[in-house]
């Protein structure tokens, strides 16, 4: 490439700007003729070497200061039918396995040709196909495991689970809708387990990551590059301020470690079979994009009800919610355990907050709520189970705060035990008792 697309994220660093707001492109590209300015990004030694790919080969690239990982997505095999976004994620994830494994640039490029291939995903399609009706018909599985099940295209997450685990015990799978993961607390312990081991051991490694988001499936790989000094340099040349410790300016000290280049770069390479820049999408793109599906469903004679309308939103709300939320994990900032717990109370004390404690007729809203929205069986087997399970030491400030107020206020407005003749409400009275004793329990 004789220019490289610099990011702006990158571009404000080189010239030394130094706030904090985090800064994200998909329009707002900037070239540049020095490809050295790309820095670790172009560097031939990431799993996929981006100063050999041409412009249009990404849908969109940009960075996060506070957390210092770049994301870059690339475009790849495009899925045109309805349904088999789940074979599309397994193929990303099955190429991005031996592109870590392969030492040299050219075979890199030949796994990036693989990613792009439809005519490769579709061979692994149909062996994937294979090998589950295999399966099915060795282990007389009932329904998703029928034939016509599986002939539909529609990856379940139990098949995600079996061909994973099958050939790629390195991939990792979650599940994410509605702002929170959605898998149970112990298969969250162990992908939590398997980030923080990232976190902690140095540069290069990989993790790769299948994620079911709402409706759809993607594919992430989080590449950490070895500790090097490169951006300072960069920042040292491009922002003037070589004569700095000279001139005993403070300008360097302003720059905060992670993006003075002391430690090591996350690159996150996403693949979504649909192409869409969802990571960066406004509010309007959404809305225009959701309208032109629903136009298209109509023209087949499918309505929309309001509910699906408002999930395929949420899809694409959540598609950019989730690679920052695992920015966040993979850079060191936070666990994967901690935001589990985190978005968890939050949903539940702010739907408390709504739903019931504005309420004037507290007791009838409180049942009304723990009836249709939480039941304090699922409350205490999900977020109090969690909590006691993990250990208060991992349960973050804010989230400790969220919960006390849902203590408290409940304390308040239900000061004692409730007539025994409704069930439900002192269930949830007790509930808080047991949630009270274990926030208070020394770390």
């Amino acid at each position: 490439m004789s220019s490289v697309v610099v990011d702006a994220i990158l571009f404000e660093l080189i010239q030394g700007v130094t706030s904090a707001k985090p800064v994200r492109t998909l329009n707002n590209k900037l070239k540049v003729d020095s490809p050295e300015l790309w820095f670790r990004a172009c560097s031939s030694e990431l799993p996929i070497p981006l100063r050999h790919l041409e412009e249009d080969d990404l849908v969109t690239s940009f960075g996060q200061r506070n957390t210092f990982v770049h994301f870059h997505q690339l475009k790849v095999a495009e899925q045109r039918h309805g349904h088999f976004c789940g074979h599309f994620a397994y193929h990303f994830a099955a190429c991005a396995t031996k592109l870590c494994q392969s030492s040299d640039v050219k075979s890199r490029l030949d796994m990036v040709q693989e990613i792009s291939s439809e005519t490769a995903q579709w061979r692994r399609y149909w062996s994937s196909v294979k090998e589950l009706c295999g399966y099915a018909k060795l282990a007389d599985l009932w329904w998703p495991w029928t034939e016509e099940a599986i002939l539909s295209g529609c990856m379940e997450r139990t098949h995600m689970k079996y061909l994973v685990e099958s050939h790629y015990n390195n991939v990792l799978t979650l599940q994410f809708g509605y702002g929170c993961f959605q898998d149970e607390l112990d298969h969250i312990i162990k992908v939590n387990t398997a980030i923080e081991s990232f976190c902690s051991k140095p540069g290069p490694s990989n993790l790769i990551f299948v994620v079911g988001v709402v409706y759809h499936w993607v594919c992430l790989m989080a590449h950490k590059t070895a500790k090097r000094d490169t951006l300072k340099s960069h920042l040292q040349r491009s922002a003037g301020i070589r004569g700095a410790a000279e001139s005993g300016s403070n300008q360097m000290q302003s720059i905060s470690d992670p993006i003075s280049g002391q430690d090591d770069e996350v690159h996150v390479f996403y693949f979504d079979s649909k192409n869409h820049p969802a990571t960066v999408m406004t509010t309007e793109e959404m809305d225009a994009l959701t309208a032109k599906w629903e136009l298209e469903d109509k023209t087949r004679g499918k309505e929309w009800s309001p509910w699906e309308k408002n999930n395929y939103k949420q899809g694409l709300r959540d598609q950019q919610v989730l690679p920052l939320l695992l920015a966040k994990c993979l850079s060191g900032k936070t666990t994967l355990i901690s935001e589990y717990l985190d978005i968890r109370a939050h949903i539940i004390v702010t739907s408390y907050r709504e739903h019931v404690s504005q309420q004037e007729e507290y007791l009838v809203a409180l049942w009304s709520w723990l009836e249709v929205h939480h039941r304090p069986h699922h409350l205490r087997q999900g977020l109090l189970s969690a909590i006691t399970t993990i250990g208060t030491g991992q349960v973050s400030d804010t989230c400790v705060k969220e919960l006390n107020y849902l203590v408290e206020d409940v304390a308040t407005k239900l000061p004692s035990p409730v007539d025994s003749e409704i069930a439900l409400v002192t269930d949830f009275y007790i509930l808080i008792v047991e949630l009270k004793s274990v926030l208070e329990k020394p770390i």
